[in-house]
């Protein structure tokens, strides 16, 4: 769920799963990317090069129905170069679903050891063993996912949030 722009590294998304999904047993695999950008032809064309027919590019949704879309699949990937936040990782987060994150800004701040992996950032390699931990380990996910969730309630709940802004402003004033 992010823009098809370079800053969000999804040919290294699409490099890696190609590995993934041609190694033994994992013929089944989908990569589901939903969002519209500049890079979208090319993204298209790099999966068909790749030899990728079990990529769908869904293109850009209504924001209400992007929780659709997170509770359609089993993990959550963002592998971007730069993140000032990372509000698609939470809300990945809050539907339950594990996630694998580039170590780069607000994805660290964000996420933890219990609820992502994290690689580094442009890793095709790292991305890719990600993949394969979480394919490999169901139950895994199901606890990263779990664990996920209670962080975003515990963390990032609207009105904690906006009680600890007017606070804040408040203490400045």
């Amino acid at each position: 769920v992010k823009s098809l722009e370079p800053i969000y590294a999804i040919d290294i998304l699409i490099k890696a799963f190609a590995s993934v999904s041609s190694a033994q047993g994992h013929q089944n695999l989908r990569l589901l990317i939903v969002g519209d950008g500049s890079l979208r032809n090319s993204l298209e064309n790099l999966s068909k090069e790749l030899g990728l027919a079990n990529v769908d590019f869904v293109g850009k949704v209504d924001p209400f129905s992007i929780p659709d879309y997170h509770r359609s699949i089993d993990i959550f990937v963002n592998v971007s170069l730069m993140e000032s936040f990372g509000v698609s990782v939470l809300e990945a987060m809050s539907c339950g679903k594990p996630v694998i994150v580039s170590k780069v800004g607000g994805l660290v701040e964000i996420t933890d050891a219990n609820c992502a992996v994290q690689v580094n950032s442009g890793s095709i390699e790292e991305v890719e063993n990600a993949l394969n931990k979480l394919i490999a380990h169901p139950d895994l996910r199901a606890e990263m996912g779990k664990k996920g969730r209670r962080r975003v309630e515990e963390k990032y709940d609207w009105n904690d949030s906006v009680e600890k802004m007017m606070s804040l402003y408040n203490r400045m004033m």
